[in-house]
């Protein structure tokens, strides 16, 4: 069954491929990734744990190598945090609800307001990631700790633009959906995906330099889509939200053997 979430993104990806020209656009958005990159000498290979997430770019799949930390005032730092925050609760909107309506035949009832909740749940990532950050040697027992908080309300974001729910209720639900053993499941199949590609696209993107960038964003932006959309399934699953195309992709998935 949870292997059949992953053919339904692999359709679904096929419906909204376009899409994916959104997650290149948020990679060359993080420029100090770009500049560790084209700074790096030598040659460096790394592998990466991710979680879902609403839109990975190739920087989820990329460890960057080491670099001289760029030294930007904590003002402008937090006012770059925010915008970007603001601009990606945008943008995930309009993307989950694209994949849902158009890659997987569900139209989500979200209005642009629950962008306001978006923001607000970001908000929640954006002060556990600045607490990790200039927490020094803590760091090391906080990060685990903070990977099994996020497995708890990774799906947060997608209830709120799917079932049209408010933060604090999304938080609520996501919690429910993390208990059941599918929901696990799919997450370690999404963990080992990423951890088998991170080190080829390390490889590309960065000891090719610029064109390993460009290359490395388009691969990681499709293969991203895909992910996105698998995960979409699953939470329209887990919500009873059934998508229009489900039965189609079921018999699909069952002549491929998958």
């Amino acid at each position: 069954m949870v292997l059949e979430y992953y053919g339904m993104g692999r359709r679904a990806l096929s419906r909204v491929f376009g899409l994916f020209l959104v997650n290149v656009f948020l990679a060359f958005m993080s420029i100090d990734n770009i500049r560790r990159v084209l700074e790096f000498n030598g040659f460096h290979i790394g592998f990466r744990i991710t979680l879902p997430i609403t839109i990975p770019t190739v920087w989820d799949f990329v460890e960057p190598p080491p670099a001289t930390p760029a030294s930007y005032p904590v003002s402008l730092w937090l006012f770059i945090a925010l915008l970007s925050l603001i601009v990606n609760s945008i943008i995930s909107f309009y993307y989950i609800r694209l994949i849902s309506s158009k890659g997987l035949g569900y139209e989500p009832k979200s209005t642009p307001r629950r962008i306001i909740d978006l923001v607000l749940y970001d908000l929640i990532g954006l002060f556990f990631a600045t607490i990790t950050l200039i927490s020094g040697v803590a760091a090391l027992f906080l990060f685990p700790l903070v990977i099994i908080l996020y497995y708890f309300i990774y799906a947060t974001p997608y209830i709120i633009i799917l079932a049209d729910q408010g933060i604090g209720k999304a938080l609520q639900t996501s919690i429910a959906l993390a208990t059941s053993g599918a929901y696990l499941t799919y997450t370690l199949v999404y963990i080992v995906i990423v951890f088998l590609t991170s080190p080829i696209l390390t490889l590309i993107t960065v000891n090719i330099k610029l064109p390993g960038i460009i290359v490395g964003s388009i691969i990681a932006g499709i293969l991203g889509l895909w992910l996105t959309s698998s995960t979409t399934a699953m939470i329209l699953d887990k919500l009873g939200l059934k998508p229009a195309y489900k039965e189609e992709i079921q018999a699909s998935g069952r002549e491929d053997g998958s």
